[in-house]
């Protein structure tokens, strides 16, 4: 426990220091801060970084890394997450959960299937980059697939996208109704003031 209480408290300063960073140097800081300390914690701690992913996904902010490129940052989160869980099977040397394995491998033809059928597409480069929103979130099945082995974590994991997803529909609805009583002009001009670059 004194562990987990001293690598929780390291994290959090590690981010204070690296978000006064971000002020002097530009918020892209507060990205790799955040990155940097998914990681960590996702390593360390794979079941309590798999239940934060998990109530972040309805949250998910878009990142638009070039232009006419954008992703979401949940993918980007998966893809870190799977490979830390990964390395941690690896050096750790722990076992996989063998009720994955035959769910996987119907998944894996179906990967195959959809690639396949990229050869005949009429729209094969838009075909593709279809695929690839589909197989950056594909590594989750195999991460909560492993971790979620009892039904008290299940609960726990029903709760957690209940409550996550439920309180973003609020949001939502708020937004919606907002514009029946303010005006749909003044809610744009709202989220523009809040959402427009720092110059």
């Amino acid at each position: 426990m004194k562990k987990r209480m001293y690598f929780l408290v390291g994290c959090f300063l590690a981010s204070v220091f690296l978000g006064f960073l971000a002020f002097e140097y530009g918020l892209w800081m507060i990205g790799l801060a955040f990155v940097l300390i998914f990681l960590a914690i996702s390593f360390s701690y794979p079941l309590e970084a798999f239940y934060f992913l998990v109530a972040y996904l309805p949250w998910q902010i878009a990142l638009n890394l070039a232009q006419g490129f954008d992703v979401l940052s949940g993918r980007i989160l998966i893809v870190l997450f799977f490979i830390s869980w990964l390395v941690r099977l690896f050096l750790k040397k722990e076992k996989i959960n063998k009720k994955i394995l035959l769910p996987s491998g119907v998944l894996a033809v179906f990967l195959l299937l959809a690639v396949l059928s990229l050869s005949v597409a009429v729209q094969p480069v838009w075909g593709l980059r279809k695929f690839l929103v589909f197989i950056s979130s594909w590594p989750l099945f195999f991460v909560a697939a492993h971790l979620i082995d009892s039904e008290t974590k299940l609960k726990r994991f029903i709760k957690t996208i209940s409550f996550s997803s439920g309180f973003m529909a609020l949001v939502a609805l708020g937004q919606f109704i907002a514009q029946f009583l303010w005006g749909i002009e003044k809610i744009k001009i709202f989220f523009h003031t809040i959402t427009q670059s720092n110059p």
